[in-house]
């Protein structure tokens, strides 16, 4: 039986409470229109799926973080491997910058920052190298052929980043909705 951790509650919290204020906002955002302005505003259609993916993110990556301490401490407590301490240290910097990246640009999602979309992109971006970082660095920290981190999962998770990031990406910069919502 696997542990109990403290994120079982907050992430299902988190979520249902995005959730929630999702619904809130997109229903605010049909009554106040701004005059003059032609086509969807707010957060309503589509962007309900990349204000969820938003809010998600962090949350996703500091769960992400909690499964690779749990494995760097099963490596330390089965084997002896040299410098796992600092290919430790490496991973939670980077996985703490993205984080960090993440919860910016969601603070910007919400309050609908003009600059948005590009800050949006440069996340993607962040998180592909980082993503690719953390294949690579680590292995080549502990002696390892930097190509050891490189398994058909790993690799299906930067074709992930690429071909999703690109998807959104491309509907932030191309949906008029997204043009009315983030004006301030």
């Amino acid at each position: 039986m696997q542990s109990f951790s403290i994120w079982h509650l907050l992430i299902p919290a988190a979520i249902v409470a995005g959730l929630a204020w999702l619904v809130r906002a997109a229903r605010k955002s049909k009554v106040g229109a701004a005059p003059g302005v032609v086509g969807p505003q707010g957060i309503g259609g589509w962007l309900v799926l990349l204000a969820i993916g938003v809010v998600v993110s962090p949350m996703r990556t500091l769960a992400l973080l909690q499964e690779e301490m749990e494995a760097y401490a099963k490596l330390e407590a089965t084997y002896s491997v040299p410098n796992i301490e600092t290919a430790k240290i490496v991973e939670v910097v980077l996985l703490l910058a993205i984080v960090v990246f993440q919860a910016i640009v969601a603070i910007m999602f919400f309050q609908k920052k003009r600059y948005f979309p590009i800050w949006y992109f440069w996340q993607w971006v962040a998180t592909f190298i980082v993503s690719g970082a953390i294949l690579i660095f680590p292995p080549l920290i502990v002696g390892l052929p930097w190509q050891t981190g490189f398994t058909p999962e790993a690799i299906g998770g930067l074709i992930a980043i690429l071909v999703v990031g690109a998807i959104w990406v491309t509907y932030v910069f191309r949906s008029v909705r997204v043009k009315n919502t983030f004006v301030k």
